[in-house]
């Protein structure tokens, strides 16, 4: 990575106070976008559409995993409010979404049978109907997402003394029709341990374009079954729960495989059935993705993992000399903006279709700075960063002068802790510079931006595109916290 130093981008200080002032800008508007999304007018309650453009391209229709995504955005939004009338509000806005998302799990659909592979089809027309063209099915990632989703929603309504929730929405029966126990069920049944190898039901990826077993798909699915097995267990169901477990572990032991030593570099598919023939790097930020919504917090890939970081580092490079865009390296205030970022180094889906060029995404280049962030607070809440190999590459490539040599811990009351610290957090923050310079000047995030121009591309106001923002923000606001409460407590 071609870093700012760190020293610099501190001097320069517009990155981190007028970044500032455009986020509280920016989250309201992004939050206003985000639930104008939910339940449109026409469509069913509970309805999550992916962006209000009906054309060129036609967005707008119901993505299983895209909707868990956004949904859970209001999850965490319910649990840091303190108003009574808004959080009844999201709770009325989860009611409606499971009442709709039973609906679809009780569907056949082109995926498969109603309650069972049809819970993978990926796509719905807004009256909720199972979307009945060709496309990348199925995707087992999406019920995966919804089950943690509203799991993290029935323990947070519990928390607040409402537990109604989480046994209309886990009834603890098999087979069962209910949402959340439903969707667990799937994601277990996904995975075949009868014989010596654990087998996967092959699954179109998130980007909807390979089939096969993808690095993102099995973390979502892992953090499903743990959290679901936690929450089975707390409900009585304690066979359930150590069924969901085992299948986790199983999950858990396939993840090393995508780890390739030799490239330094997490790879994004093991076992391609069919779909795209070009994409030959293994590359994907789909890997940070997973990082971000399959992490635990538990070590197994936590998006402060060296080989996250390493990932997130060589794809950066990668981009930077993809996309003309990047050459400009700094704002006109002189505010450091990192690479733009897109999907993969291969793509050709220019928004429209995959016949020239790719763009980088909003919700790519949120995702990389929400990382690092979270990396920034996990080593703050920790006082630590214990160096190895794969983070002495990072760092050099984010700075040549950081402290690195693999073996080393820093600590946080040496100023090298603080050095690294900072680096990180301004680069979280050159990459949502970069976000900054291409919004919209009324707020607007599109689904892509030009890779020569900048301008807007692909989906208007794209809900995903809002949500990563907004998340992205919510990791800079704790970072900022932490490292305020640790300067006064020196």
């Amino acid at each position: 990575m071609k870093f700012i130093p760190w020293c610099l981008s501190f001097i320069l200080g517009s990155s981190g106070a007028d970044l500032t002032q455009w986020l509280d800008f920016q989250e309201p508007v992004s939050w206003q976008k985000l639930n104008e999304n939910i339940s449109p007018a026409g469509a069913a309650r509970g309805t999550v559409i992916a962006a209000r453009s009906r054309s060129a391209p036609d967005y707008y229709y119901h993505w299983t995993r895209d909707a868990g995504l956004v949904m859970d955005v209001l999850r965490k939004r319910y649990e840091s409010s303190k108003d009574a009338t808004e959080k009844a509000k999201l709770v009325a806005a989860f009611d409606d979404f499971v009442q709709l998302s039973v609906k679809q799990q009780s569907q056949n659909s082109l995926s498969g049978p109603a309650w069972g592979m049809g819970v993978a089809e990926p796509k719905y027309f807004v009256d909720g109907r199972p979307f009945d063209g060709g496309w990348g099915r199925p995707q087992t990632d999406g019920p995966a997402i919804r089950a943690t989703t509203l799991i993290r929603m029935a323990q947070a309504m519990a928390r607040n003394g409402d537990s109604s929730r989480s046994r209309s929405w886990y009834d603890g029966r098999f087979p069962s029709y209910s949402v959340i126990k439903a969707d667990l069920e799937f994601v277990a049944s996904c995975w075949d341990d009868s014989g010596p190898n654990l087998k996967e039901a092959p699954s179109f990826d998130l980007w909807e374009e390979v089939l096969g077993g993808h690095f993102y798909t099995r973390m979502v699915q892992r953090k499903a079954l743990l959290v679901g097995a936690e929450f089975a267990r707390s409900l009585g169901d304690r066979g359930a729960a150590d069924h969901y477990a085992r299948k986790a572990a199983k999950i858990e032991a396939t993840l090393q495989e995508f780890w390739s030593e030799e490239n330094g570099l997490i790879e994004v598919t093991r076992g391609q059935v069919r779909g795209l023939d070009y994409k030959d790097s293994q590359m994907d930020s789909a890997i940070v993705l997973a990082a971000l919504h399959g992490s635990l917090e538990d070590g197994v890939f936590s998006p402060w993992d060296s080989r996250v970081l390493l990932t997130l580092s060589a794809l950066s490079d990668t981009f930077e000399g993809l996309y003309p865009i990047n050459r400009t390296q700094f704002d006109k205030k002189g505010a450091p903006l990192a690479p733009a970022i897109g999907r993969y180094p291969e793509d050709k889906y220019n928004g429209l279709d995959s016949k020239t060029e790719a763009n980088p995404w909003f919700l790519t280049t949120s995702a990389f700075a929400e990382a690092l962030y979270i990396t920034a607070a996990r080593w703050s809440e920790k006082g630590e960063i214990a160096v190895d190999d794969n983070l002495v590459s990072f760092l050099k490539g984010l700075d040549s002068e950081l402290p690195s040599q693999a073996g080393q811990t820093l600590r946080s009351n040496s100023a090298e802790f603080a050095q690294v610290l900072e680096a990180v957090v301004a680069r979280g923050d050159a990459y949502l510079n970069r976000v900054r310079s291409r919004a919209g000047a009324r707020g607007q995030l599109s689904e892509q931006f030009n890779r020569y121009s900048g301008k807007l591309r692909g989906a208007s106001e794209l809900t995903w595109s809002h949500a990563a923002l907004l998340t992205a923000k919510q990791a800079r606001d704790k970072v900022a916290a932490l490292r305020k409460t640790a300067a006064g407590s020196r």
